[in-house]
């Protein structure tokens, strides 16, 4: 070989050798699949999201219908809440645009069971509670991001409506729909192996048939892009059938010994559910999200029921009957009925004080009112009288008493208009929904 033809051959190799590097280097087409952030990171750690953007996938849970939440929305009434096995948080719209088009459930369906991936930034409220501020959304098919599977249980003598979620770290939160009831713990990873195991040879199948008051599993499992679904029903199984049955059965002794029971539906006097429908029916939503706080029975002095209208005649007969104290929206509410429920009514009227007002049927905001204003005049709070409250949607967060020159977020803020007298002179209070804002207007 040439001189020339030995120094073309190796240019060529150093000019290939150059070029090889240049080609692993080149971008991929697939970006990074961007990560979810478990709820429950975020409620532990509140201080290290507070201002960071994040997306996580959860379950709807309406208005806080399982109370997993367990306090006041943060910005309006029609905040909603999102969980997953880790923690449940509140959400709210950053523009009323971002999720109406999504097919959401209405937020009184306490059977939903439509998922959600949401991308939001993190903040809190005064009090330090941490929820989301939703720009984007969508709803997803099939189990959220990260849980493993999903075991519905219904049927039974006693109408069971019960569900396990569990994530690929164990992580797991126990529902209870018909008794409002949550719970969250773990198990070890090691157990959802074996219950996947058992329940593979059945993927995609249903075993057994519907029997009187049997219970129905419903084992839904995803594993990568891929997944199956089992039915069982109890009554005549294979030996391998039962034994998966008899393992999803142990899943929810656990959650089932450690919540204390709930109250029977047998339990609750006719009368009590004549007061939850008449509430649902006043407030126009379920009844399935109204909680019975309390309710005893009572013989009313008359056919009032303790509640009289003014300029009405009552008989002077004693009355039995039952005093309901109910909670929806939110709000705490008296009812009092006769002994058969056929008579129920509301006491006092919505939005005015009177004595018969029970100090547990005020809101907290109009209890931080009467607080406030006897601070500002320095007397005590017993010199105070409530003259009526209202709930309002403040137009922002000045709670309808801009000071000059201040700015203020212009987000719908709830709260409530409460007028207090006190030596003589009227004092009109603004508040939040919670009472941690009071604010007095000329």
């Amino acid at each position: 070989m040439g001189k020339r033809a030995f120094f073309l051959l190796l240019a060529l190799t150093l000019l290939l050798s150059a070029c090889a590097p240049a080609a692993k280097t080149e971008p991929t087409a697939t970006p990074p699949t961007e990560s979810v952030t478990p709820i429950g990171d975020i409620l532990s750690r509140p201080e290290e999201y507070v201002g960071k953007e994040v997306i996580v996938e959860g379950y709807d849970r309406g208005w806080d219908l399982l109370l997993e939440v367990g306090s006041f929305p943060p910005r309006t009434r029609s905040d909603r809440v999102i969980a997953d096995p880790t923690g449940a948080i509140f959400y709210t719209l950053e523009r009323p645009d971002v999720m109406e088009k999504l097919p959401l459930p209405p937020a009184w369906d306490i059977g939903s069971e439509t998922v959600l991936r949401l991308r939001g930034r993190v903040e809190r409220t005064d009090s330090g509670q941490p929820y989301l501020v939703i720009s984007d959304g969508e709803v997803r098919q099939g189990l959220p991001s990260g849980v493993r599977l999903r075991i519905r249980r219904a049927g039974g003598f006693a109408g069971f409506d019960q569900e396990l979620v569990v994530a690929d770290n164990g992580a797991a939160v126990f529902v209870d729909r018909k008794a409002r009831r949550t719970m969250r713990f773990s198990r070890y990873p090691d157990d959802v192996q074996i219950l996947l195991k058992a329940a593979r040879p059945f993927a995609d199948q249903e075993v057994g048939g519907p029997v009187p008051d049997g219970l129905q599993y419903t084992l839904t499992v995803q594993e990568g892009d891929k997944g199956f679904a089992v039915v069982l029903h109890e009554g005549q199984l294979p030996a391998e059938a039962q034994n998966l049955l008899e393992i999803l059965a142990l899943w929810f002794s656990y959650p089932e010994s450690a919540l204390p029971p709930s109250t029977p539906e047998a339990s609750v006097p006719e009368p009590v559910w004549a007061a939850v429908r008449a509430l649902a029916e006043r407030l126009g939503i379920s009844e399935s999200v109204i909680r019975v706080l309390s309710f005893k029975q009572v013989d009313w002095p008359d056919t009032s029921l303790g509640c009289p209208e003014p300029g009405m005649m009552y008989a002077q007969v004693i009355t039995p009957g039952y005093r309901v104290v109910l909670e929806a929206a939110w709000e705490t509410f008296e009812v009092h009925t006769d002994l058969t429920g056929r008579q129920v009514v509301f006491c006092p009227s919505e939005g005015v004080a009177s004595p018969a007002t029970e100090e547990a049927a005020m809101p907290g905001a109009v209890r931080a009112a009467i607080k406030a204003l006897a601070e500002r005049l320095q007397v005590p709070e017993s010199a105070i009288t409530v003259v009526s409250w209202e709930m309002v949607d403040w137009p922002d967060t000045s709670l309808g008493c801009p000071e000059p020159g201040m700015m203020y977020a212009q987000v719908i803020t709830p709260g409530y208009r409460v007028v207090l007298e006190a030596e003589g002179k009227t004092h009109v209070a603004h508040t939040d929904r919670t009472g941690q804002r009071v604010v007095f207007c000329k």
